[in-house]
């Protein structure tokens, strides 16, 4: 599919693709011409073609939209409407855009200054706190995001909005207690329950999302560091699997001799509130190999709430305590790398009203 090209909605209405978004591994997404805060995702031709995959996925994708009506108040980029061609053959569908830049880009010491010079501790921990209501609705659904990471979720700072996107790959409810899988994860956030396992074959749970709300979280505060970094370790995947936190009090001697990586981590830290590290701890050594020992959304969003709080009242510095120095020690991941912009607006209301009128 090009620019120009003619797509069709369940009911038969004409319309035009407008201007190329970007590319990703399932398919390409394109503007609606005329209707830019609504874009078309187009799955690749060649994954259409194969018969098990468009079948599972055109299911998975009505059921999404037959949602709807439960969600339409969350920042989600959710399949609303099924778009076909010419003839007749199923594409995709539409959704909503989203506005503001990737959480992997505010949380990287050498990018976020690019897109949000100002950003401080109040607006990370802001960001956190919705990210966990939107969660939460989810759960309450039945629903699990699976792959949930810093690219998929679209930070808007003039609403502090988190827009969760690739909706399209979450766990969803089925029929007779079955559910549509999500078959995809970022490697260095899988629980380690589910790493060299199908993931097609694997059901999402509130514990394995915890897992993730935690690794992001941590992430977060720590501008970009993965937990399982530490001085004379392996690989990431290594380190992962032997489960050694550095940063826990049972890995810092007496005499402050530690593991954690060289420059200004262990003083960033320190800027995290106890209750918080404590948190960490539980979910990186504790409920590493026992998921019920993690902690829950509730109990993450209870103490960032309070360190929220200690933020706005002056009593936590709100910097993001990274000096220069600190930057040129970054993570060197695919952090950096460029995040299509995509899917999803804060201004529900307005679009919601747009898509039911004219693509629907």
């Amino acid at each position: 599919m090009n620019p120009g090209d003619k797509i069709l909605d369940i009911h038969g209405h004409f319309r035009r693709l407008g201007a190329y978004i970007g590319r990703g591994g399932e398919g390409t997404v394109f503007a609606l011409q005329h209707q830019p805060d609504i874009l078309i995702k187009c799955y690749h031709a060649g994954r259409r073609a194969l018969p098990a995959y468009s079948k599972e996925q055109r299911a998975k994708i009505t059921q999404q939209i037959s949602m709807s009506a439960a969600l339409r108040s969350l920042p989600l980029a959710w399949p609303r409407v099924l778009i076909f061609d010419e003839l007749q053959n199923w594409l995709g569908y539409a959704m909503y855009h989203a506005r503001g830049f990737p959480l992997a880009k505010l949380i990287h010491p050498n990018l976020y200054h690019q897109h949000a010079p100002a950003l401080n501790r109040i607006e990370l921990v802001g960001y956190l706190l919705n990210l966990l209501t939107t969660l939460d609705a989810l759960h309450q659904q039945n629903i699990f995001v699976g792959d949930l990471n810093p690219h998929n979720l679209l930070c808007d700072p003039h609403t502090g909005t988190v827009t969760l996107l690739d909706c399209d790959s979450f766990q969803i409810p089925h029929s007779d207690e079955q559910v549509f899988a999500c078959t995809v994860g970022h490697p260095s956030l899988l629980p380690p329950e589910f790493r060299g396992k199908s993931l097609k074959e694997t059901q999402r749970n509130a514990a394995s999302d915890c897992y993730a709300v935690a690794m992001i979280t941590f992430m977060t505060l720590m501008m970009g560091r993965h937990p399982f970094d530490h001085q004379g370790g392996e690989s990431l995947a290594d380190n992962m699997t032997k489960g050694f936190f550095p940063y826990a009090r049972c890995n810092i001697s007496a005499d402050g001799q530690h593991h954690i990586p060289l420059g200004e981590w262990y003083l960033l830290w320190q800027m995290i509130p106890d209750t918080l590290q404590q948190l960490f701890e539980r979910c990186f050594i504790e409920g590493l190999h026992q998921p019920e020992k993690r902690p829950t959304l509730t109990e993450f969003r209870q103490h960032l709430q309070h360190y929220h709080g200690q933020l706005v009242n002056g009593e936590k510095a709100p910097c993001l305590g990274i000096p220069r120095r600190m930057a040129l020690e970054a993570p060197s991941s695919s952090e950096s790398k460029p995040v299509m912009l995509r899917r999803a607006t804060p201004e529900r209301d307005v679009v919601s009203r747009v898509v039911e009128s004219i693509v629907i």
